[in-house]
């Protein structure tokens, strides 16, 4: 073996292949072309594998494969390089070694396909894909067309129930007036409390429709977005909401805080997170807190009470329709202000979120992209996303 491999490129004993056999000069020729156009394919081949193995090595399922193709490849181009210069320099051990490594190679990649094979049959091929994929964007489509349409009956019934009930409500409400000033002194007190809650809930029902027409009205499409002035439009909304006499004090903490995005809905989630945070309190005093951050990518803006708390428990519960956590007799509203806000949230491409336990208060907060989606999110696209469309 060290004998063999101390006269690898000794060529003394053999004959160069000119000069073994009736070799012409066409046919000789014939051969050391062929071998050495065959060696520059074999060459090409595995370098452009290896360019497009390392290129798309995440998506290459069989990557070890491809690199072992590549060097049986480039060993079969060495050995009709060797054998076309045989004919001037008869080195046969170095051609030897080479047939034997090119040997060793292709029994590697034969085994490894081998190994491969039953796991490449598993494999769905191109024509698969491509039918799966038209299956899944009829499908998607489908989805689409109903989600849209199921979206725009929805809206109608909300928008044309809010209006339709309106007028009877009104004649309930002007009769028990009514009785109320005829009957007065005259019924008694029992009778009296009666009429007075169905005043009430009359009231309340007004105000739950309202509520509908606005959570139907908040998936309209909307004016471009503008710049806001947090600090100003904070003091908009707590100057209308929160009586300068009353007992709650408000901390606004959003100076010199301005980005773009839709002012309207805004100032609405502004405006239904201040006004529940004073009904839900608890109290008849306390503190409300603005506070406004930038962040990289987004803006936080908070707003938090140091009222009675929420449970973790109830934290999602809360933002569905007509949630409330207490009996409807007991609180005011119509337990649409937080699914209001957090649809509104949704069409300016943010989100919120609730921090909150019992006795220690609550903090909402809206979390809102620092540059705005290209355009207003629709009902459609919000139902999309929970389908995963």
């Amino acid at each position: 073996m060290i004998d063999f491999f101390s006269k690898l490129f000794d060529t003394s004993g053999f004959p160069a292949r000119w000069h073994c056999g009736m070799w012409d000069e066409g046919h000789g020729w014939l051969h050391i072309i062929s071998d050495t156009l065959i060696f520059g394919a074999y060459t090409l081949i595995p370098v452009s594998l290896l360019i497009f193995a390392w290129k798309k090595h995440r998506e290459i399922l069989f990557a070890k494969l491809v690199w072992l193709f590549a060097a049986f490849i480039l060993a079969c181009g060495i050995g009709h390089l060797i054998e076309a210069t045989i004919f001037w320099h008869p080195w046969y051990r170095f051609s030897g070694l080479v047939k034997a490594i090119t040997a060793l190679v292709s029994w590697a990649t034969l085994i490894m396909i081998i190994r491969l094979l039953p796991t490449a049959l598993h494999v769905p091929g191109l024509l698969t894909v491509n039918k799966k994929l038209e299956s899944l964007v009829e499908e998607q489509g489908r989805t689409t067309k109903e989600l849209q349409r199921s979206n725009e009956d929805l809206n109608q019934f909300a928008y044309v129930a809010s209006h339709d009930l309106k007028a009877p409500l009104r004649s309930i409400r002007s009769l028990a007036s009514w009785i109320e000033e005829d009957c007065e002194g005259i019924l008694p007190e029992t009778s009296q409390r009666h009429l007075s809650q169905l005043k009430n809930r009359v009231e309340r029902l007004d105000a739950l429709l309202n509520d509908l027409l606005t959570y139907s009205r908040s998936g309209r499409e909307l004016s471009a977005p503008e710049k806001v002035d947090v600090l100003q439009l904070a003091k908009q909304v707590t100057d209308y909401l929160v009586p300068s006499e009353g007992g709650f004090k408000v901390e606004i903490d959003a100076k010199g805080i301005e980005f773009v995005t839709w002012r309207v809905p805004m100032e609405q989630i502004l405006r239904n997170l201040v006004s529940n945070a004073l009904k839900h309190h608890g109290g008849a005093s306390g503190v409300i807190k603005i506070a406004a951050e930038v962040k990289p990518d987004r803006v936080l803006l908070s707003v938090s009470d140091d009222g009675q708390g929420i449970a973790p428990e109830f934290h999602q519960r809360i933002f569905g329709m007509f949630q409330t956590l207490k009996s409807k007799d007991e609180v005011e509203g119509s337990g649409m202000g937080l699914a209001i806000v957090a649809r509104l949230a949704e069409r300016i491409g943010g989100r919120v979120t609730c921090e909150s336990d019992v006795g220690k208060g609550s903090r909402f907060t809206l979390i809102l992209p620092l540059v705005p989606p290209p355009e207003y999110v629709t009902d459609l696209q919000i139902k999309l996303r929970k389908h995963g469309l």
